[in-house]
């Protein structure tokens, strides 16, 4: 994702989707909206957990 669309769009969409799996975890109640939580934080920690990193190397890219 950040190799293809760059450091701040991947931020952007792990953002997104880690907010709609809070909003999905109000109605847990509902199986379906469980599961469509747990896609979602799946998905947007995935992302999370890779690009402290990724921000740290595009800020110091050039110094050495």
């Amino acid at each position: 994702m950040t190799d293809r669309f760059g450091v701040i769009v991947s931020t952007i969409y792990c953002a997104v989707l880690l907010a709609l799996a809070y909003i999905s975890m109000l109605f847990a109640g509902n199986v379906m909206f469980a599961f469509v939580m747990a896609l979602f934080f799946g998905l947007g920690n995935a992302v999370g957990t890779v690009l402290p990193p990724l921000i740290t190397s595009s800020i110091y890219k050039g110094r050495q």
